[in-house]
């Protein structure tokens, strides 16, 4: 049978040092928490402040941006037979303005791709997509899109003045 010392406990209280230092774990990840809370709150204000912006110039077109890529991420399995991973495609999240549950707003559209038939690593074949409000997104990715919102916007002002060349 283990010793108290062996188990952590120097005397006293069992796993006194592990209760301070779990503590000072605590304290800070609170204040972290906190500062990431109002960055996230500040975050959802500006998207929301944005999208009455959009709704109000009354645009009403669908742009899904190529250049503001929020996360992507690899998808791999594990082979049973070589105990290898293999690549079996990757999701792509990227900035959107579309109406989304019958609503005109910024979204994000998550794209996701199967590993293609030629069998080359990284060659991927869209297989489907869906669209989400980007104020119901997950924090880091309303978090990331708010940084970007000002070269989306440019690009959605571009793209609505091309099409609007195109059919006047």
């Amino acid at each position: 049978m283990p010793k108290d010392a062996d188990r952590g406990n120097t005397g006293g209280t069992p796993f006194r040092k592990e209760k301070i230092v779990m503590n000072q774990i605590f304290e800070s990840l609170e204040k972290t928490t906190s500062r990431l809370n109002e960055t996230a709150n500040s975050a959802n204000e500006l998207i929301r402040s944005a999208n009455e912006r959009l709704a109000a110039i009354g645009a009403g077109v669908a742009y899904y941006s190529t250049e503001c890529v929020l996360r992507e991420e690899s998808r791999s399995l594990l082979d049973a037979n070589t105990e290898c991973q293999v690549d079996v495609g990757c999701e792509s999240y990227a900035l959107a303005y579309a109406k989304i549950y019958g609503v005109w707003q910024l979204g994000v559209r998550n794209l996701h791709y199967t590993s293609a038939a030629s069998g080359y690593a990284g060659n991927y074949d869209l297989v489907g997509w869906d669209d989400e409000p980007l104020l119901s997104a997950d924090r880091e990715l309303r978090i990331k899109a708010v940084n970007m919102l000002p070269e989306f916007l440019q690009e959605y002002t571009a793209y609505i003045e091309k099409l609007a060349d195109e059919l006047s």
